[in-house]
C-alpha cells in the first residue's frame, strides 16, 4: 500500500511532463479543490472538469492507481495527512483523548467520503430480495459480519455466518441465483477463499465484497465492492481498532435498508423493544 503513503499532490506535479491537456485539466482540478475530488463520483468530477470519464482513468493510471476509486481514497488520506499537521502545530497542547478522537473522526469520515450511494442502495436491494443471506468473514473480520448479522436480525432479515471453509464449500455448491454472499475481507487475498467465490459464481448468486484493497483478487471476481480506508491511513492507527471503518460501513448499509421502506423501521423499533426487555439482563440489580 505504498501509494496510500506518498504525497499524491507531488506525484501528480512530477508527472506533468507526461499529461495529455486533458490530463493536465483534470490535474490543476484536483490541485486546486482536493476535497472536492475525493467526494465526486467519476461521472458527476468528468463534468465539472469538462473531460470524459476514460481520461480522468487514463489521468488515475499515469500516476500509479489502478482505477478512480482507489485514487480518490489516497487523494482523501493525504488531505488527511496535511490537516493532521496544520492541526497539531495550531494545537500542539492537545492532549491524548483530544488527538485520539480527531483521528476516529478522520476514518469515519475518510470512509463516508468513499462510498457512493448508489452502491449502498443496490446492495441493501440486493439484501432485501436475496433468499439466502450469506456473510462470510474470517479473523478480526468475523466480527463486522455478527454486527451485519445481529443489525439484520433486528430487521427481520435473516443472515448466516460463514468463517468455516467446509461450511462454504457445501453452501457453495448448493447456492442459487437468489442468493447473496457478502464478504469482508481488508485484503482480499486469501487464496482458498477466492477460489470458492470463483466457483459459486457458475451458479450465479449476486456477491459483494467490503475491502480496503481495490487491487486484491477478490474485487475481480464479485459483482461490485465496497472499497474504504482501514486504519493504516491513521497516524496512531496501532491504538485504533481494526475494523473501525468496516463498522460504520455496515450501518451506513444497515441504514439504507432502514430509509428504503417504513416496514424496517417499525421491524427494528419492535424488536429493538423485545431485546431491551429486562428479562434479557438476569444480572442486572
Amino acid at each position: 500500500m505504498d501509494y496510500y503513503q506518498q504525497n499524491i499532490f507531488t506525484r501528480i506535479t512530477s508527472n506533468r511532463p507526461n499529461l495529455t491537456a486533458a490530463e493536465n485539466e483534470i490535474a490543476n482540478y484536483i490541485l486546486e479543490n482536493p476535497k472536492d475530488a475525493s467526494e465526486s463520483t467519476i461521472t458527476l468530477l468528468s463534468k465539472k472538469i469538462g473531460v470524459s470519464e476514460a481520461s480522468i482513468n487514463r489521468f488515475c493510471k499515469k500516476i500509479g492507481f489502478n482505477g478512480f476509486n482507489n485514487f480518490k481514497i489516497a487523494v482523501a488520506q493525504d488531505s488527511y495527512y496535511r490537516r493532521m499537521q496544520d492541526k497539531k502545530r495550531a494545537a500542539s497542547s492537545m492532549n491524548f483523548s483530544e488527538t485520539l478522537s480527531f483521528d476516529y473522526t478522520e476514518l469515519i469520515n475518510m470512509t463516508s467520503e468513499n462510498i457512493e450511494q448508489d452502491l449502498l442502495n443496490e446492495l441493501a436491494n440486493g439484501i432485501t430480495s436475496a433468499k439466502n443471506i450469506y456473510l462470510i468473514a474470517f479473523s478480526e473480520a468475523h466480527t463486522v459480519a455478527i454486527h451485519l448479522h445481529y443489525q439484520l436480525l433486528m430487521l427481520s432479515i435473516p443472515s448466516m455466518v460463514i468463517n468455516d471453509m467446509s461450511l462454504l464449500k457445501l453452501l457453495i455448491n448448493k447456492c442459487q441465483k437468489e442468493d447473496l454472499f457478502f464478504v469482508i475481507t481488508e485484503t482480499g487475498n486469501i487464496k482458498e477463499l477466492n477460489k470458492l467465490i470463483e466457483k459459486a459464481k457458475q451458479n450465479q448468486p449476486k456477491i459483494y465484497a467490503l475491502t480496503s484493497y481495490e487491487r486484491g483478487n477478490i474485487t475481480k471476481l464479485v459483482t461490485a465492492s465496497i472499497i474504504i480506508p482501514n486504519r493504516l491511513s491513521i497516524n496512531q492507527s496501532s491504538l485504533i481498532s481494526s475494523y473501525v471503518s468496516y463498522i460504520f460501513a455496515v450501518d451506513l448499509i444497515v441504514g439504507t435498508i432502514i430509509k428504503s421502506d417504513i416496514h424496517f423501521v417499525r421491524e427494528k423499533l419492535e424488536n429493538e423493544g423485545i431485546t431491551t426487555q429486562s428479562d434479557y439482563y438476569p444480572f442486572e440489580y
